[in-house]
């Protein structure tokens, strides 16, 4: 029996070393090297809620806005940030109210109004 559990050195190794070219292979969520980063903005929506996104790409391309689901953040795009097929658009990303870095309203009158939801998505 090996000093990990039942594992000897060697399968040990094996797998030390599989792990490796799979994180390797793997695609990295970081951006490259002289990309920049995504352009923060903020929005104030109609009733004074903060709303947090950011930005990737011209200005004067055409836009996509990515609308992350309940219980999650505009962190979900990061992928398609990052997708070189995307490469001729803008892409805009924010965290609905009461998410991610957006400011969360106590009162559930904030949340009800299906209008409220829409002048965030028109900020």
């Amino acid at each position: 029996m090996g000093i990990f559990g039942g594992i000897d050195r060697r399968s040990m190794l094996i797998g030390l070393g599989a792990a490796s070219v799979a994180a390797a292979a793997a695609p990295a969520f970081a951006r490259p090297a002289g990309r920049g980063g995504p352009e923060a903005f903020e929005a104030r929506s109609s009733d004074g809620t903060l709303l947090i996104g950011d930005a990737v790409g011209d200005a004067e391309a055409p836009e996509i806005l990515f609308i992350h689901g309940l219980r999650q953040s505009r962190l979900s795009w990061g992928r398609q940030l990052d997708d070189p097929t995307l490469a001729g658009f803008r892409k805009v990303r924010f965290d609905l109210r009461g998410h991610g870095d957006s400011d969360k309203p106590v009162s559930p009158d904030s949340y009800a109004e299906l209008s409220r939801w829409a002048d965030d998505v028109r900020r």
